[in-house]
């Protein structure tokens, strides 16, 4: 609904079909953005260290967790991104509203079904709740590749199953704190003009738990 209230809608925004930062302006505007793609982005690239030019992305789930960051993946360099969800049309309606960017940016788009999964990634990342719901892992472990990470969007407890699961297949497994404190950054920087330092937020973050 959040959108619906703006004045002005990023391109982030129209791609997620969703907002989570509103901004008011100073003639009145209502500025809608959605902060939760550059936040994954920032979080693996520059406190995970992993470059994503040119990877190969497995992104599982089509809700809106993965609409947030589609974009900002696409737009980041990665060659190739499958979104993998059990309903194939949410997937394959994700992927099409992602068309023209895809396009732009020469990347592959894929909609698959877990069970359809042949190939391996660089990064494979849990947009879905089976983490929050204690389920089972929702693909493959052929997926993963010696070295991929394997991101959960979840963190703290209701991650530790898919990360185990990533470490016992030789994978680099990390959870989505990182993206929550970044994403908040982005958003602090969109509200005061100034971003905070958010690697030290994570490090003390990470000492607390």
């Amino acid at each position: 609904e959040a959108p619906a209230l703006a004045s002005v809608c990023s391109e982030r925004v129209r791609l997620a079909g969703a907002a989570n930062v509103l901004s008011f302006a100073a003639d009145g505007k209502i500025h809608a953005d959605n902060t939760d793609g550059l936040g994954l982005v920032a979080d693996i690239t520059r406190n995970a260290g992993l470059a994503l030019a040119g990877r190969d992305v497995l992104l599982v789930g089509a809700g809106g967790a993965a609409a947030g960051v589609l974009g900002p993946l696409l737009q980041a360099g990665v060659r190739h991104i499958t979104v993998a969800n059990r309903t194939l049309a949410r997937a394959q309606a994700l992927v099409q509203a992602h068309a023209g960017l895809a396009s732009l940016q020469k990347a592959e788009l894929l909609a698959l079904t877990p069970q359809a999964l042949e190939a391996n990634f660089d990064l494979i990342i849990n947009a879905t709740a089976s983490s929050l719901a204690g389920d089972a892992v929702p693909v493959p472990a052929h997926v993963l590749r010696p070295g991929s990470m394997a991101y959960d969007m979840m963190y703290g407890p209701a991650a530790q199953g898919f990360l185990d699961w990533a470490r016992q297949h030789g994978a680099v497994p990390r959870d989505g704190l990182g993206m929550l404190v970044e994403q908040a950054a982005e958003a602090f920087a969109l509200w005061r003009g100034v971003r905070p330092p958010s690697a030290q937020v994570l490090k003390e973050l990470q000492a607390t738990v």
